[in-house]
């Protein structure tokens, strides 16, 4: 006798009985991981750089993991969290630790990580240099 797998749909229609409306709810019964490369060995200099976006509306929580080159002494790099509820108008996300997160130029490389909740359908990076370059790799790990 064969196994037949259970079929199950990632999204369904949800009634919001305070509002009397139908929302589109997410399937959290297997936990589900996905691994987004939002700059992969990317220079940052003085001019902001932008990740591409990408939809986040299914996963719960993420996980920011930054491997970043350390360039001179004295110079800041800034990397933060943007949401969008519609993927056009960006708000910086505050509720991670310090709202931004810093690093000063020191000699070695650094590899830190930080966890966030994901709470608007779209999320993206900024990073930005006072001075110099630095070069970063950042990927979001999201989770249901």
């Amino acid at each position: 006798m064969a196994i037949t797998q259970i079929e199950t749909l990632d999204s369904a229609r949800v009634l919001d009985q305070g509002l009397n409306e139908w929302e589109k709810g997410w399937q959290t019964v297997f936990k589900r991981v996905k691994d987004v490369s939002f700059f992969t060995a990317k220079s940052v200099g003085v001019v902001k750089q932008y990740s591409e976006s990408f939809f986040c509306a299914p996963y719960s929580r993420f996980e920011l993991l930054c491997m970043i080159g350390a360039s001179g002494i004295g110079d800041n790099l800034t990397i933060e969290v943007e949401t969008s509820d519609t993927g056009g108008t960006w708000y910086k996300k505050t509720d991670i630790p310090y709202g931004s997160l810093k690093w000063q130029g020191t000699l070695g490389d650094k590899n830190e990580s930080i966890q966030g909740v994901c709470t608007a359908g779209y999320i993206r990076l900024t990073a930005v240099s006072t001075v110099g370059t630095w070069v970063v790799g950042a990927k979001l790990v999201f989770v249901t």
